[in-house]
């Protein structure tokens, strides 16, 4: 029997991005390839997952502080109640274990982007990620590209601790419900409002897109920069459409419950992507599995987590570009084949990446 404990206290419902959406699938695969002798701890609030005899959610004591606080104190006081500990979202609490554990560093934002993070920020995250990768058993990643750079940064001496565990996606937590009617065609693109999401660039490419399709729109769902946790740069992109006259055409939706979004999903005419940097970019893959085109950059790990299966543009700030090759897509009516969707689905089911974390979570713990 494994006793195997999962930290989800950097939750906050909606407004801390694609990491919150990255545990929930992969804690849904986790669940469904323990043993029967097994036991899985969620620390965390309000968190959507069916407990049972095996699962348990267990919510921490409110304390004032920072999360790692909390993380640490909770780790304390159970780490000796548990063999294995799953971290995901970069930091590893101090204090020693026997227990084993697997820490996911999600990229190195920090260092690339700096100018999202304030110094203090980037000062933390250089000491958190060293520290996770000296402490941790397993160091997690969610791409090749994000291992890479980690031992290029770091040293090539830790490849034999990081393991790339991507992302899966539970394509049932969208729904079953049919696409919400619309007056008008529309693109579609999926990001909390971070500024290396680059949504300036896709704004200013879709106004050039509606001189000429007038009857498109484009609908940008994801958590406004107004109500993001952790952010210090975002974009203020409902002023930028009011600046460029589009409010009747493109609308930001802020934070959407999936079955929402799985309805967006289901009737968008494109997908479309421009960030320039991407641990993993797990909207691009959710929508290929409901058979979107996608049109995403090559920056970063998009082209390896997209499998070949998306459409690519080379530069991501050029607006001239972007939208010339979405009036390309569109007009062409071109999809990805239904071989590419079920590829997407197979190598992002839960249950096979959740069989993946199980095995390092319990690699060496005694049975």
């Amino acid at each position: 029997m494994a006793r195997l404990g999962v930290s989800a206290e950097f939750i906050r419902p909606g407004l801390v991005g694609g990491t919150e959406q990255a545990l929930y699938y992969t804690v849904d695969g986790l669940i469904q390839v323990v043993d029967p002798a097994d036991t899985v701890t969620i620390f965390g609030r309000s968190l959507p997952f069916e407990t049972g005899s095996q699962v348990e959610t267990v919510t921490p004591v409110d304390r004032a502080g920072p999360r790692f606080v909390q993380e640490t104190l909770t780790f304390r006081g159970w780490k000796d109640r548990l063999d294995s500990w799953f971290f995901p979202n970069y930091f590893t609490p101090p204090g020693r274990s026997t227990c084993r554990i697997v820490t996911t560093i999600p990229d190195l934002q920090y260092l690339h982007l700096p100018q999202n993070f304030s110094s203090k920020k980037r000062a933390w995250l250089r000491f958190a990620h060293r520290r996770t990768l000296a402490k941790a058993d397993v160091v997690a990643v969610y791409s090749g590209s994000v291992r890479d750079d980690i031992l290029d940064r770091h040293g090539a001496q830790w490849g034999s601790k990081i393991s790339v565990l991507p992302i899966p996606v539970s394509w049932e937590r969208f729904g079953t419900a049919e696409p919400v009617p619309r007056e008008r065609p529309y693109l579609l693109s999926v990001s909390s409002h971070y500024q290396h999401k680059n949504l300036a660039t896709l704004i200013r490419a879709f106004q050039r897109v509606h001189s000429t399709h007038p009857d498109l729109q484009l609908v940008l769902a994801g958590q406004l920069g107004s109500n993001l946790v952790g952010v210090r740069q975002a974009e203020d992109v409902v002023a930028l459409i009011a600046e460029l006259g589009l409010q009747g055409s493109v609308g930001a939706t802020g934070y959407i419950a999936p079955d929402e979004l799985g309805s967006l999903y289901r009737a968008a005419e494109l997908f479309v992507f421009p960030s320039v940097f991407e641990g993993f970019g797990l909207p691009p893959v959710e929508a290929l599995g409901f058979g979107l085109p996608v049109l995403t950059t090559r920056c970063t790990s998009l082209p390896e987590v997209t499998r070949g299966h998306a459409e690519y543009i080379d530069d991501p700030y050029d607006a001239d570009e972007l939208a010339g090759r979405i009036i390309e897509i569109v007009e062409s009516g071109r999809r990805p084949s239904n071989d590419q969707v079920a590829d997407i689905r197979a190598f992002y089911d839960p249950k096979r990446i959740g069989k993946q974390l199980y095995e390092l979570m319990t690699s060496g713990v005694p049975a």
